[in-house]
């Protein structure tokens, strides 16, 4: 066959070679991510907090992707997928990284679920590249305890008066008292009696019960009164006890009951 004029025959090694090359597969790149910031001592399980980390994604070859970095939380010091305890963060960034660079992205919690168990975690990231290079991630060296949420609330008397008269409208305060880690916020049951020898038990008198809301913030208190005109003469203890039906669902509501130290008379 004749070639047209100014064409010559390329060499058959040189075709072989660039079709070899054309067919030849492309590179991945190794990713290897870091975790930094400081974590919380102690976090509530589904309260507002605010948890910051920075992750550090690093290339050993360049790369143009978009990488997932999804976060978790492990007892364990190394990166553990199989026992990780899932938080509602993930996040999709572009990643366009030349070789040996690095690109940093930081992360916020706001809220860790409500489910979380209690315990002590690592904070941890997989950062997933959309293509082109391997998956990476990191563990905190550092760790957080994770609390449940709880309220528990006690009482104890303002002042308790010694001597009241007979058919004279007197008023009660007792202090109730958030010792749990999360607001009381709620319209709890509130009940004040008058015991003969200072326990509670089918001797007491119940005076009253009552509704009264309350909005009390972890270690504060609120003051509660409650009025009353009595009706008989006698000498008792004053008992007061706060919400009656457990609306908080306390495991300790043996200190929401309180006796006074001393008697009360009607003259």
């Amino acid at each position: 066959m004749k070639l047209p004029s100014g064409r010559s025959v390329p060499c058959i090694e040189s075709m072989e070679r660039r079709m070899m090359l054309s067919g030849a597969p492309a590179s991945t790149a190794a990713l290897s991510a870091s975790l930094s910031g400081a974590l919380p001592t102690s976090v509530i399980a589904g309260q507002k907090t605010t948890i910051r980390q920075k992750v550090t994604i690093s290339s050993d070859e360049a790369i143009s992707t978009t990488v997932t970095v999804s976060v978790s939380l492990s007892t364990s010091p190394t990166f553990d997928a199989a026992n990780a305890v899932s938080v509602p963060l993930m996040l999709t960034k572009p990643l366009h990284l030349a070789a040996g660079k690095s690109r940093s992205i930081p992360i916020t919690l706001k809220s860790l679920p409500s489910t979380v168990p209690a315990g002590t975690y690592h904070l941890q990231v997989e950062a997933t590249p959309a293509s082109g290079a391997t998956t990476a991630d990191a563990t905190t060296a550092t760790t957080m305890s994770v609390v449940a949420p709880f309220i528990d609330l006690s009482s104890a008397f303002a002042k308790t008066p010694t001597t009241l008269k007979l058919g004279r409208r007197v008023v009660v305060g007792f202090y109730v008292t958030n010792n749990g880690n999360i607001p009381a916020v709620g319209r709890p049951e509130f009940q004040v009696g008058a015991s003969p020898d200072g326990k509670v038990d089918n001797s007491t008198v119940i005076i009253g019960t009552f509704l009264h809301s309350i909005s009390i913030k972890p270690g504060k208190s609120t003051l509660v009164r409650f009025a009353s005109v009595p009706k008989a003469k006698g000498t008792f203890y004053l008992v007061a006890a706060a919400d009656l039906n457990n609306i908080f669902n306390e495991t300790n509501i043996d200190n929401n009951v309180i006796i006074a130290k001393f008697t009360t008379s009607i003259v």
